[in-house]
């Protein structure tokens, strides 16, 4: 027998800890890294030649929504094909637990409207769970990927006061109530407690969701229900998260950490280019509501994925000027009949620039998009194509040949736009990744499926602002996404390369690697429609010593484990 399963030689191990590279063999046996030197090729069963590759650990993500996607995908694609080996569901107080039966309605449309998870999709789910722990129990031993979960606040708020929770501030009968509940969960194997009080977050009736009706003092009670649990992570949106977190909100988080005995990771901090001083005012504030005897970190995603645009679904368009009359019609044919009219689209040309509606500016340059998916044969060849460049080859304005297009595809045209790049505000934000105030995550990844695919933030992040842009250096920004996030959610014995520890390993190509497509699939449940961003340039990722992705591919291994909190 040899003494090494796999062996991975000759590789510039990146070992996540931001330690200088350096170039040596690693080996790993039954799921763990058994030695970083010097390996014989015969010593192991299997050996890898990672000359000119660098080997990572897996990355981590730590605020993802595969809360329903794990139950019929259990790697969570795309996620794991670009390098993610761990995730954190349970985010935003939104999760598929704990449940009355009278309540799966109320929580299936509240995770389709705030998540964009298509609702028909969950109805697919046979929703055969009350409590938390049977919800959890329910991915052991089927997981292609490491996978933490924390409780969330609106389906507690609601199991404990029904319809009263989204309109009601709960009596302390009730807190005390929640406080069990999230403190079963926790010993149950729950990492943590989650909520938001997001001003844009509202349940499938246009209602806000129970959480945001919680007081601070229920927010800090329940908190202090978990002083002394196995509990590791608090994650919460407070309510300025739109504008800029204020000394009331950085006081309470510090608050709900002080209770707990936990830290606690706040969604979103952002670099803003029309305020570069507003990320650091909100550090501060939270670093001083803190002290010595609390933590809190803001969350951040260091490049923004690739939004997908369309006319059926409205996100994103529903927002500029001019559109209104469009998505007031609520089917696909109303929708056409507004667009064939030359009316319309010269109101939706000049919206942006338009006094009557409010809004002068320079209007949308339709010109900056692309179309990504187009099905009618008269137009399909310009699939891939720029919408601008193509235009100008016809002789027609930009927004005429897309409405020409969206028309003829009934609606199913898509559209993308590449991401902009402001140096002053990349100079910034590299600071801010490398800040211990804050950790890079924010991806989103299993939600908001008809908009975009925060699934591939890892290598967008590697891609775009290590190799092409070179804000950080590579040993930094994978430290920024597997030991910081690991260490920050206490997901022991990962994050690094080192013996002893769990082998999720990454060997990746750092010059290949890239997000080649961006489209839409039919590939949920009830062939449900979702973005997916390809990945390329991953020879081989590592969960627990099993190979998860051979040559970008999936190889379907059921190598993951759930990561309890009330584990060693």
């Amino acid at each position: 027998m040899s003494e090494f399963d796999v062996a991975i030689r000759g590789g510039r191990i990146v070992d996540g800890t931001g330690a200088a590279a350096f170039v040596g063999d690693i080996g790993i046996k039954d799921g763990k890294i058994a030695r970083i030197g010097s390996i014989a090729a015969g010593d192991a069963d299997r050996v890898i030649d990672a000359d000119g590759r660098i080997v990572t650990p897996g990355f981590v993500d730590v605020h993802t929504h595969f809360d329903a996607q794990l139950l019929w995908d259990a790697s969570a694609t795309p996620s794991i094909n670009h390098g993610v080996t761990s995730v954190a569901c349970g985010n935003c107080g939104y999760t598929l637990a704990p449940v009355e039966e009278k309540d799966v309605g109320f929580l299936r449309s509240l995770m389709a409207r705030v998540e964009g998870i298509p609702e028909e999709s969950l109805r697919q789910l046979d929703w055969q769970w009350r409590s938390w722990g049977d919800y959890y129990e329910k991915f052991a031993g089927k997981l292609g990927i490491n996978v933490a979960i924390s409780v969330g606040h609106s389906a507690v708020r609601r199991k404990v006061m029904g319809e009263a929770a989204s309109a009601e501030k709960a009596t302390d009968e009730q807190i005390d109530a929640m406080a069990r509940e999230v403190r079963a969960a926790v010993d149950a194997g729950a990492m943590g407690f989650s909520s938001s009080q997001s001003p844009i977050h509202f349940d499938g009736s246009d209602v806000h969701v129970p959480s945001w009706f919680a007081d601070p003092e229920e927010l800090i009670r329940i908190c202090a229900g978990l002083k002394g649990s196995s509990a590791r992570i608090l994650e919460f949106i407070p309510r300025g998260v739109l504008t800029e977190v204020s000394q009331e909100d950085s006081d309470l988080m510090a608050a709900m950490s002080r209770a707990a005995g936990v830290p606690l990771n706040w969604n979103t901090l952002s670099v803003s280019p029309d305020d570069l001083d507003k990320h650091e005012r909100e550090m501060e504030r939270y670093t001083a509501a803190a002290g010595n005897d609390a933590k809190v970190v803001g969350l951040t995603l260091p490049v923004q994925p690739i939004r997908w645009i369309s006319f059926a679904t409205g996100v994103t368009l529903k927002a500029q000027p001019g559109f209104d009359i469009i998505f007031s019609e609520p089917t696909i044919e109303g929708r056409i009949r507004v667009l064939k009219d030359p009316a319309m689209r010269d109101r939706i040309r000049n919206a942006g620039r338009s006094e009557e509606l409010g809004n002068v500016g320079k209007g949308v340059d339709w010109g900056a998009y692309s179309f990504a998916k187009v099905e009618d044969a008269r137009y399909r060849a310009l699939s891939g194509r720029n919408v601008g460049e193509a235009a100008k080859e016809q002789g027609v304005d930009p927004l005429d040949l897309i409405v020409d297009v969206v028309v003829a595809d009934k609606l199913r045209t898509g559209l993308t736009r590449e991401r902009e790049n402001d140096p002053a505000t990349d100079k910034v934000s590299a600071k801010v990744w490398a800040d211990p105030r804050a950790v890079i995550g924010a991806s989103d990844a299993g939600a908001h499926l008809d908009l975009q695919c925060g699934g591939t933030f890892t290598t967008d992040f590697l891609s775009i602002a290590v190799r092409d842009r070179q804000l950080m250096s590579i040993e930094a920004a994978v430290h920024g996404i597997t030991q910081v996030p690991a260490d920050l959610y206490g997901m022991r014995g990962r994050g690094r390369l080192a013996e002893g520890m769990q082998a999720d390993v990454n060997v990746l190509d750092l010059a290949r690697l890239d997000v080649p497509t961006v489209a839409e699939y039919d590939d949920l449940p009830a062939n449900g429609p979702r973005v997916v961003g390809g990945a390329q340039g991953y020879d081989h990722v590592f969960v627990n010593g099993v190979e998860a992705i051979s040559g970008d591919r999936l190889t379907g291994a059921r190598s993951g484990t759930l990561l309890r909190s009330n584990a060693a």
